[in-house]
């Protein structure tokens, strides 16, 4: 800080719970500036969960705090350990007809991440979703491919069936004209023994 004013033109602030609907970059640079507090060069915003309630944490980073005594004061309160410094940006109706002012509570953000390392973590994180994604389109393609192996084996099974079936029917259908050749054989030896009986009867 300025050894002389205590007051840092740059100071990066965290603020540890933003709502989600306030989880715009956008609107909190707009709010910072609307509020007089700074220009504000870029927002991170991170994505937390807890108990079921989604909301945001956010490292705001300044291109400049403007200099005046509210700002200064500001800055006393973000630097005292013994108080809790808090900014009111609007109105949120928290239950039916009860309005109550939102506000964000401001601490120090002691290490900063510069942009390349924001970039660095934004470019990893798309390629973690991009890599997930793939994994998902494997799966449902294996999954896919299983389905299509068990069909396959279900004709499989069937055509067996079919072909076993063919097979005892062929069988039986064998058998059946084998037993037709034998009693026509033995129609054809009994009437020519009956023929050469007549015949040795006239002899």
């Amino acid at each position: 800080m300025d050894s002389n004013t205590n007051f840092n033109p740059n100071m990066p602030i965290y603020i540890p719970r933003v709502f989600s609907e306030h989880a715009d970059e956008l609107y909190i640079m707009e709010s910072f500036h609307r509020l007089q507090i700074g220009e504000v060069d870029r927002v991170d915003l991170i994505e937390k969960v807890n108990g079921g309630n989604r909301y945001f944490e956010a490292f705001v980073h300044f291109n400049r705090w403007y200099h005046n005594a509210c700002n200064h004061a500001l800055q006393q309160r973000i630097v005292d350990p013994n108080t809790k410094a808090q900014v009111v940006f609007g109105q949120r109706q928290v239950s039916p007809g009860v309005i109550r002012p939102t506000f964000w509570i401001i601490n120090e953000c002691h290490n900063p991440e510069t942009l390349r390392e924001r970039e660095l973590k934004v470019q990893i994180r798309d390629e973690i979703a991009m890599a997930d994604w793939e994994v998902d389109e494997l799966s449902t393609h294996l999954s896919h491919q299983e389905r299509l192996i068990n069909s396959l084996f279900d004709i499989i099974d069937r055509q067996e069936l079919e072909i076993a079936d063919l097979r005892r029917s062929l069988r039986l259908s064998s058998s059946s004209s084998t037993q037709t050749d034998t009693d026509d054989e033995s129609f054809d030896v009994n009437e020519s023994f009956d023929v050469n009986e007549g015949l040795s009867h006239h002899g």
